[in-house]
């Protein structure tokens, strides 16, 4: 690269640049699963910043990527060779309107400071379930939280955003301004633009309660059907989560399902969960008020020895059959781990077409992780024979979500309902026709479904 185009770019960005050669660079470039080697780092103080990182990477040909938290399983937010633009200047968050709950969150924030900022003043974003995950990522992909059935997804709360396009032009958009590709940015990742900030209406929250119940690990493929059917008959303050972790050399395999009640009364919460405790297999269960803050964790850092291959599929209504396929599955492969999110309540009462979010009638997403030795000579042998057992879960299934997926060729089409596609491709083509944004799974405005 231009040793004199850099420094020229050092000294008119208003930022901090890194190159491989810079102290701080290992920093600058750490993403949380596997870190790239990009070029270039650069985290931009301002809009206009951001525009000017974008110009280089075009005029230089550079790959670019865009981290907010830098959590992204696919790899999206690094590259080799390219430029990264690191969001982390960009971790504002403001109450606008406490009486009405508007909140302006920069998309560089990290959800656990947000939660807990908004938790000082009784407001919460239903937002994901780590902490450390970026606001800008998990927004634009749509963001299942733990709220996810009482609030909807974390863009169903989005009232506007701020987004640098392609040619460096700096938009607002929303309801009124840009409507088009407002309604992009709900559901279609980060193919059109860098989000500076987001303004949300933020929920009234005092509090959630939190059951953890333990079931039978022996009788698993009996429970999980019947904890799926029992979800969709829960009111929708109950939001829960099933995990089944890989069973460890040493330890008593666990089947756990996290239950979060939006809201502090005891009693209801307690009625609310009690169809889940009274399943045949249950072995005990554990109940406690804390503040939506406290329900977001920590992940480690997976080893640099192992290739994570996550996988996800979004179910309407959890069937015997598609439950007995999935078995089938699990039975295929090595130590899976197993977590069925469950939906419905406000998820699915959003119009089809009011974001694009697609798949609004599914009542579940199952995501399937595998931890596989990444130095095995079969590697891309296994991964294949994965993919294609798990393709016979298709006919059950409606769609996947983009944010629980590292598979697949990095194209999003085939991930959205083809109206839902051809409509993101056109307005990709307005704002981003040469695809400068590509490194998500990528909308190609020259590619569409056949009508």
């Amino acid at each position: 690269m231009d040793a004199q185009a850099i420094t020229n770019f050092r000294h008119t960005f208003d930022g901090d640049i890194f190159e491989p050669s810079d102290s701080g660079y290992d920093e600058a470039r750490y993403v949380f699963e596997s870190n790239g080697n990009p070029s270039l780092v650069a985290q931009p103080k301002t809009p206009h910043a951001i525009a000017q990182a974008i110009s280089y990477a075009r005029q230089h040909n550079l790959e670019l990527s865009i981290k907010s938290g830098g959590h992204s399983g696919s790899g999206f937010s690094t590259n080799d060779d390219g430029l990264v633009i690191d969001m982390k200047y960009f971790n504002q968050i403001e109450i606008l309107n406490l009486e009405a709950g508007i909140v302006r969150i920069g998309s560089g924030a990290r959800w656990g400071d947000v939660a807990t900022t908004l938790g000082e003043h009784n407001l919460a974003i239903t937002s994901g379930d780590t902490s450390t995950v970026g606001v800008g990522g998990l927004t634009l992909g749509g963001g299942i939280g733990w709220m996810v059935r009482k609030h909807g997804l974390t863009i169903d709360q989005l009232l506007e955003a701020e987004i640098v396009t392609a040619d460096g032009q700096i938009l607002t958009t929303n309801a009124d301004q840009n409507p088009d590709l407002f309604w992009a940015l709900r559901g279609g990742g980060g193919n059109f633009g860098v989000v500076t900030r987001f303004t949300f209406q933020a929920q009234p929250n005092e509090g959630i309660i939190v059951t953890t119940i333990l079931y039978d690990h022996a009788k698993m493929w009996s429970i999980l059907p019947a904890v799926h059917q029992a979800m969709l008959a829960a009111p929708k303050d109950l939001t829960g989560t099933l995990v089944v972790p890989p069973v460890s050399p040493d330890g008593q395999p666990i089947l756990m399902l996290v239950l979060a009640y939006a809201g502090t009364g005891m009693t209801a919460a307690q009625a609310a969960v009690s169809p889940l405790i009274s399943i045949s297999g249950h072995i005990s269960h554990d109940t406690k008020a804390m503040q939506y803050a406290d329900i977001l964790d920590e992940k480690p850092r997976p080893s640099d020895d192992v290739e994570i291959v996550a996988t996800n599929v979004m179910v309407k209504d959890g069937s015997p059959e598609f439950y007995q396929t999935l078995e089938k599955f699990c039975a295929s492969v090595k130590n899976p781990m197993l977590i069925v999110r469950y939906l419905g309540g406000a998820f699915g009462e959003v119009a089809e077409d009011a974001t694009a979010f697609s798949y609004r009638d599914s009542s579940a997403v199952i995501v399937v992780g595998l931890m596989l030795d990444a130095s095995r000579a079969d590697l891309q042998i296994e991964k294949q024979r994965i993919a294609e057992n798990w393709s016979t879960l298709e006919p059950f299934t409606n769609g996947v979500y983009i944010n629980f997926m590292n598979t697949g060729d990095g194209k999003a089409i085939g991930l959205y309902k083809d109206d839902t596609y051809r409509r993101l491709a056109d307005i990709k083509q307005r704002y981003d026709p040469e695809n400068t944004f590509r490194r998500n799974y990528n909308i190609d405005p020259s590619t569409k479904p056949a009508a």
